[in-house]
Order: structure tokens, then C-alpha cells, then sequence
């Protein structure tokens, strides 16, 4: 079995200074704007040079990209427990879960305002993560639905990515009016109280 490495006194400061890096952008981010902020602003408020921040990340876009790795690291986490032996329709509701879960639970109402504002902003230099369809987010939801076509669990004149299409949009589309809403509702529990809706459409029409 390989050891993890030791990480030296240098490596671990560079790690923490790297988290607060970051956590101070989000929480900038949050309560001044995406556009608003500047690295100088971010490093000020980190109590750290200007150059410390280009050492961890090389754009303010990339404080951003930081935070897509964080989400996609937590559904590769799911993908861990996935069984693909298991009942489709249970699969797309367990991983529903785990999204707006994360969402609700761990990211919160700041962050994702601050995601959303950064995709739309016209000045970000940032690709539309929120639509890439490379990211492991749709392609878990494109591979239980291929999955349940295959076992004629879901309608098959759709295609596979044309369905996870419109499931990751049903999902981005709650999760924006949790955040318009400035979160008066409960997410997890609005995506489980519409998912029957959504597997409606999945089924295999009648002849």
C-alpha cells in the first residue's frame, strides 16, 4: 500500500495560505460582487502580498475554477457508491440529492449567488461551467440514463444526452430560484417533491 506523503512545514503553509486565499475571495465575492473584486482587495484582505496570490492561482477567474473542482471532487465521491445494478430511477434520485444537498448544506446561498454571477458577468474570462458537458456533473446523470434506456427503464426516442440536458437545466433552474428566492425554501426537499414530475417524463411512452 503507497503512504501519502509527508507534506513539509513549507507545503502545509502554502496549503493554508492557498484555503484562506480562497476563502476570503468567496466571502469578497459574496458581499462586494464578483466584478467588484480585485486580487489586490482579495490579498489585502488576506493580510498577504499581491504575489502570494499569483504563487496559488493564476487569475481571479481561477479562484472560481477552484471551487467547480470542489464540486465536481464531491459527485466523483458519489460516483464511488454508484451501482450500476441498481434501479435507475433510484440512481438520478440519490445523485439528485447529493447536488442539491451540497448545495444546500455545504456551498450555501452565498456561493452559489456568487457562481451564478460570475457565469453570466460579461467581463469573466470564465468558461460556462455550469453547462460544460466534460464535467463529471452531467456526465453521471448522461450514464444513468443510458443505463436505464439499455434496461427499458426510460424512453428511448430521446437520446441520452438530450435527457440529461433537460434534468441538469430542471436542476441549475431550482437551484437559481433557491437563490433568487435568497433561499425561503428548502432545496433538497423542492427537488424531491418535483423529482416524480421529472421521472414522469422519463417513462417510456404508451403505445
Amino acid at each position: 500500500m503507497t503512504k501519502n506523503p509527508v507534506l513539509t512545514k513549507r507545503q502545509m503553509n502554502a496549503l493554508v495560505t492557498k484555503d484562506k486565499l480562497f476563502s476570503t475571495a468567496i466571502k469578497l465575492f459574496a458581499n462586494y460582487g464578483y466584478e467588484n473584486v480585485t486580487i489586490d482587495d482579495i490579498a489585502r484582505h488576506c493580510g498577504t502580498a499581491k504575489g502570494s496570490f499569483y504563487t496559488h492561482f493564476k487569475s481571479k477567474e481561477h479562484i472560481m475554477f477552484e471551487q467547480f473542482k470542489q464540486l465536481d471532487a464531491n459527485y466523483e465521491q458519489w460516483l464511488l457508491n454508484y451501482n450500476p445494478n441498481d434501479n435507475a430511477r433510484n440512481q438520478l434520485l440519490s445523485f439528485v440529492e447529493c447536488v442539491t444537498n451540497y448545495s444546500f448544506n455545504h456551498l450555501g446561498l452565498d456561493i452559489l449567488k456568487v457562481v451564478f454571477t460570475s457565469q453570466i458577468s460579461l467581463a469573466s474570462r470564465l468558461p460556462k461551467l455550469l453547462a460544460d458537458e466534460n464535467r463529471p456533473y452531467f456526465k453521471i446523470i448522461c450514464t444513468i440514463i443510458r443505463c436505464g434506456q439499455e434496461r427499458n427503464e426510460f424512453r428511448n426516442d430521446i437520446s441520452d444526452i438530450e435527457i440529461a440536458r433537460l434534468i441538469t437545466r430542471w436542476i441549475r433552474s431550482l437551484v437559481y430560484d433557491w437563490c433568487l428566492c435568497d433561499g425561503q425554501f428548502d432545496l433538497v426537499e423542492m427537488a424531491q417533491t418535483s423529482f416524480p414530475f421529472i421521472f414522469a417524463m422519463l417513462a417510456i411512452p404508451s403505445s
